[in-house]
This record gives C-alpha cells, sequence and structure tokens, in this order.
C-alpha cells in the first residue's frame, strides 16, 4: 500500500491542492496579462498569438530547466518549486508596471 506522506513529509493530497492552485494561478496570470496586452496592441490574432506563444515558451523552458536542476538533487523537489512559485509571483507585482512602460515605449511605433 502506497504511503499518504510524500518524501517532503507533506500529505499527498496538499501536494495535490498546492498543484492545483499553481496551475489555477499560471491561467489567472494568462489571462490579466493577456488583457493588458489588448489593452495596449488591441485585440488582433498577432497580440493573441504572443501571449499564447510566450506562455509556452515559459513552460518549455521552466521544463527544461527545472529537469536538469532537478537531475542534480541538491534540494529537495518541494524546496525548489516553492522557489519557482515565488520567481513567478515576484515577477507577477512587476509585470503589470512593466506591461504599461513598454506600452508607452511603443506607442506609435505601428
Amino acid at each position: 500500500m502506497a504511503s499518504d506522506i510524500s518524501a517532503a513529509g507533506l500529505p499527498h493530497k496538499s501536494l495535490h491542492a498546492l498543484f492545483f492552485l499553481s496551475g489555477g494561478a499560471a491561467l489567472i496570470y494568462q489571462l490579466v496579462w493577456q488583457r493588458s496586452l489588448f489593452t495596449i496592441f488591441g485585440t488582433n490574432s498577432e497580440a493573441i498569438t504572443v501571449v499564447v506563444a510566450v506562455f509556452m515558451l515559459g513552460l518549455g523552458t521552466g521544463s527544461l530547466l527545472g529537469g536538469e536542476i532537478s537531475k542534480r538533487g541538491e534540494r529537495s523537489p518541494i524546496w525548489l518549486f516553492a522557489m519557482a512559485e515565488l520567481g513567478i509571483g515576484l515577477f507577477g507585482l512587476i509585470s503589470l508596471p512593466l506591461l504599461d512602460f513598454i506600452g508607452r515605449l511603443t506607442a506609435g511605433m505601428g
């Protein structure tokens, strides 16, 4: 019978909830960034393509880097996950002002 406790000492149900909330937060970020870009650049297919492409690029890059970092085994996977989430959250705090700055910087260039 499989243990109900993960290697990090957390119940599996808690880990499932954390992963679920992390995915929900990622979708919220994507929607907020997409709406922000719509405000700046309009609702055209190019803006949608850029948002989806950058989102997918981030997923792929994170997967590659995360895989390499996890192979080293220097830190627990839960700690690595927490640090990745912290980094994403910090970027989330600066992302809207950054998008606003980029919008003002590129206004009238098209």
